[in-house]
């Protein structure tokens, strides 16, 4: 099965056809475009405190597409039909990477891009088609051409950029940028609540698209733990 990845330097990533010039944020004059990004629903109900420190350092998440989408709908359709020559032949994590990683060019321009001003990229540490950034509010926001500032929502104070992320035109296609708030919707901790998979009760709403949820009879199976439970362990 595709395991966590050992983290890599994006520096590593094969060059790109985009040179640093078209990339770089100091360039000349470069189209800019809103991508997805994660900020709280109830932003315009929040009260605005005032800008988050300049200093503070954050660490951001960006979530590009896989290579090959089509090629990968189809293994991973193959590869749990227990019908199919490809039941469980997982691949190993270098290659899920080669088949279906990002694009190279894409990740070596948001590298140089992203370095220009200072912010700091690794990608595969956590997800292979995840680059993760960090530098500090000032940096970010230069980079990122948003605001981030400091928020009260009935009590709870927290930060959040105060529009979606812009990135260059070549690098409209990230699809999320995580980090840029610490809004919890339940102050004091999020409540967990069970989700049934294979019960049907998870409508397509309730699905965050990079996690998959499984039963608890799934996990007793996958386990092998029934004769375990049974046993009055």
């Amino acid at each position: 099965m595709v395991g966590a990845y050992q983290g890599q330097s994006a520096g590593s990533a094969a060059s790109s056809s985009m040179s640093s010039s078209s990339v770089s944020s100091s360039s000349v004059p470069q189209q800019f475009s809103a991508v997805p990004t994660s900020i709280p629903e109830n932003l315009s109900e929040a009260t605005p405190i005032g800008p988050l420190s300049a200093s503070k350092q954050l660490n951001l998440q960006f979530i590009l597409p896989p290579g090959n989408p089509e090629s990968l709908n189809t293994f991973l359709s193959q590869v749990y039909d227990p019908t199919s020559s490809m039941y469980h032949h997982f691949l190993t994590p270098a290659e899920f990477y080669s088949l279906y990683g990002p694009d190279p060019a894409e990740v070596s321009g948001l590298t140089t891009y992203m370095q220009s001003d200072g912010l700091q990229v690794q990608f595969g540490a956590t997800n292979p088609n995840a680059a993760e950034v960090s530098g500090t509010v000032s940096q970010i926001q230069d980079a990122l051409k948003t605001q981030i500032d400091s928020f009260n929502w009935n009590g709870q104070v927290f930060y959040s950029a105060a529009s979606p992320a812009q990135l260059p035109s070549p690098f409209s296609n990230v699809q999320m940028v995580y980090g840029l708030e610490n809004f919890t919707s339940q102050p004091g901790g999020t409540k967990a609540l069970p989700l049934y998979r294979t019960l049907g009760a998870i409508t397509p709403s309730q699905l965050d698209y990079y996690s998959l949820y499984y039963s608890p009879l799934e996990i007793r199976q996958a386990y092998n733990a029934t004769s375990l439970l049974n046993a009055g362990y």
